[in-house]
């Protein structure tokens, strides 16, 4: 039976996946009725930027030993995997490169979350 942090780390990780896939989506919408094209250079550096902002994130939830949802009420609440997400989708052009790149960052953020020590357990 898993533990509840390797639970926790394998929710996340699907997450991440599912919120890559679901603004990917989006944009691949966009792209094909063609009122819009989103594949340039202003995506590409916002999706860095967010995945930048991610991963320090995600490291700050595991140092600050913060649980799942960790607002007062859940009503906008986004962690790191979310944030994650969105820039892979926002730099991403095609099904394959986003699902490996998915799937890469999956495993980066649950590697973090498993390995890396909470501030309150040293």
């Amino acid at each position: 039976m898993l533990d509840e942090r390797k639970k926790y780390s394998y929710r996340c990780g699907l997450i991440l996946i599912g919120v890559t896939i679901f603004v990917y989506l989006g944009k691949y919408m966009i792209n094909i009725s063609g009122n819009v094209n989103v594949d340039n250079k202003i995506t590409l550096y916002t999706g860095l930027i967010f995945i930048i902002l991610g991963v320090i994130y995600t490291f700050m939830e595991r140092k600050m030993n913060l649980p799942f949802y960790y607002s007062i009420n859940q009503h906008g609440d986004v962690n790191s995997y979310v944030i994650l997400g969105i820039g892979i989708a926002l730099i991403t052009n095609t099904w394959v490169s986003m699902l490996i790149v998915a799937v890469v960052f999956a495993v980066l953020a649950v590697g973090i979350r498993y390995f890396f020590t909470p501030h309150d357990e040293k």
